[in-house]
C-alpha cells in the first residue's frame, strides 16, 4: 500500500504537535511537511521509517485510506478555553476511531439506524424528540439508558480525558459508513454527560445538512426534550419547588439547572420563579458543582464490543487486533479506555445484542 501524507497530520496533531515542531524532530523544513502531509513529496525508505518513528505509529498507520475518516457534518460543543491545538488533538481521535470503525465492520455488521430528521414546518424540535423516541421503540418517561439506545442503533461513543474547562463533546455523522460517533470528555459530572450525550445526538440527527445558525440551541431544546418530553412531565413540574428537586433530578436523571429550565421553557413557572430557583442554587453552590443524588454515570461499550466478539468469536489475539487497527499496544489501551494487563480480556455485553435484524 501507498504512504498516505494525510496520515501524517492525523498523527501529528494526535501528538499535539504542530508542523514547525514536527519539521524539528524530523530535521526537515516545514514546508517540507506541509508538501508531505498534502502528498506532494516524494518519500523515500528512510523518511518514512524516520516519520513513523518520531510519531510513535507503525508504518501500516500511515497507508490507511483516509476516504473513510469523512468526518461530514461535526460539531464541537466546546469552551471558550479550549485551544487550536486542542481542537486539532481531538479531531484527530475522531479520524482514528473512525479508521478502526472501518477496519472492524468489515468483518462484522451491526444494527445502524439513525434517521436524519430536520427542523422544518413540518418538524418542531419537540416533534422530533418524540419521533426519533417512536423510532427507538423507547417508552414514555424517563429514559434510563441513553447511551445504550444509542449504541443500539449504531453511535459509537469514546470518553477522552480533557480538563473540564475547556471541551465536552464533538459529534460526526460519517456519511460512507452511516454511523455516528461522540467523542465526550469523561470528567463531567453524571448529569451534565449525559445531557452532552443527548446534545450531541441533537446534532446527528437535526444538522447533518443543516446551515443554521442556531445549531447549539436546537440542540440544547433537542436534548431537554428527549430526555423530559413534555406530555410525560409536564404534571409533575406543576408542584417544581427548590426542596423537591433532587427527588425529579433521581426520577429523571437531569441536572437541577435542566429540570428548571424544563419547567420555565413549558411555562409551568413564570420568569420571577425560574429567576428565584437559579439564584438558590447559586447560594447552595449548586451552579458549580450538584449533588449527584444517586447519579451514575453511563458507560459506552459498543467498541469494546467489537473487540470482545474479534477476540472470541473469531480468535484474533491482541497482536491480530494491534495489526488490523494499525496501532501501537499503548495507543490502543490509551484510545480506547481498555485495562491494561496481560491478557486481552475487556469485560463488555455481548455483540449480538446489536446484531443486524437482532
Amino acid at each position: 500500500m501507498e504512504f498516505n501524507g494525510n496520515m501524517v497530520k492525523v498523527a501529528r496533531e494526535s501528538r499535539r504537535l504542530t508542523q514547525t515542531e514536527l519539521s524539528e524532530k524530523l530535521d526537515i523544513s516545514q514546508v517540507l511537511v506541509s508538501k508531505i502531509e498534502a502528498d506532494l513529496y516524494p518519500l523515500t525508505e528512510k523518511l518514512v521509517s524516520n516519520i513513523a518513528e518520531k510519531l510513535s505509529y507503525p508504518i501500516s498507520f500511515f497507508e490507511n485510506n483516509v476516504l473513510s475518516i469523512d468526518m461530514g457534518t461535526k460539531l464541537h460543543r466546546k469552551r471558550l478555553a479550549l485551544t487550536k491545538k486542542d481542537e486539532n488533538y481531538i479531531d484527530s481521535l475522531v479520524s482514528i476511531y473512525t479508521l478502526c470503525i472501518s477496519k472492524l465492520l468489515n468483518f462484522v455488521d451491526i444494527e445502524i439506524n439513525i434517521p436524519e430528521i430536520p427542523i422544518d414546518e413540518n418538524n418542531s424540535i419537540p416533534d422530533i424528540a418524540c419521533e426519533l423516541r417512536n423510532v427507538w421503540n423507547i417508552p414514555k418517561g424517563t429514559l434510563p439508558n441513553l447511551i445504550g439506545y444509542m449504541e443500539k442503533n449504531g453511535i459509537f461513543v469514546f470518553d477522552i480525558d480533557m480538563p473540564i474547562a475547556h471541551f465536552d463533546a464533538v459529534s460526526t455523522y460519517n456519511n460512507a459508513l452511516n454511523i455516528g460517533i461522540i467523542v465526550i470528555n469523561k470528567n463531567q459530572p453524571a448529569d451534565r454527560y449525559r445531557f452532552t450525550l443527548a446534545h450531541e445526538l441533537g446534532h446527528l440527527i437535526m444538522h447533518r445538512n443543516s446551515f443554521s445558525s442556531e445549531k447549539e440551541n436546537e440542540a440544547n431544546n433537542f436534548a431537554s426534550a428527549f430526555l423530559m418530553p413534555e406530555k410525560d412531565i409536564y404534571d409533575q413540574l406543576q408542584n417544581i419547588n427548590f426542596w423537591n428537586l433532587t427527588d425529579y433530578k433521581q426520577i429523571w436523571k437531569v441536572s437541577m439547572a435542566a429540570l428548571i429550565r424544563r419547567a420555565y421553557d413549558l411555562s409551568i413557572i413564570d420568569k420571577r420563579k425560574y429567576t428565584s430557583l437559579n439564584v438558590r442554587l447559586s447560594q447552595e453552590g449548586y451552579k458549580k458543582c450538584e449533588p449527584l443524588c444517586g447519579l451514575v454515570k453511563e458507560k459506552p461499550s459498543l467498541f469494546k464490543d467489537l473487540l470482545t466478539y474479534f477476540s472470541t468469536n473469531l480468535n484474533y489475539s491482541e497482536k491480530d487486533i494491534l495489526s488490523v487497527l494499525s496501532l501501537f499496544r499503548e495507543d490502543y489501551i490509551e484510545y480506547f479506555d481498555l485495562q491494561y494487563s496481560n491478557n486481552f480480556s475487556p469485560k463488555v455485553i455481548k455483540l449480538s445484542d446489536y446484531k443486524r435484524g437482532s
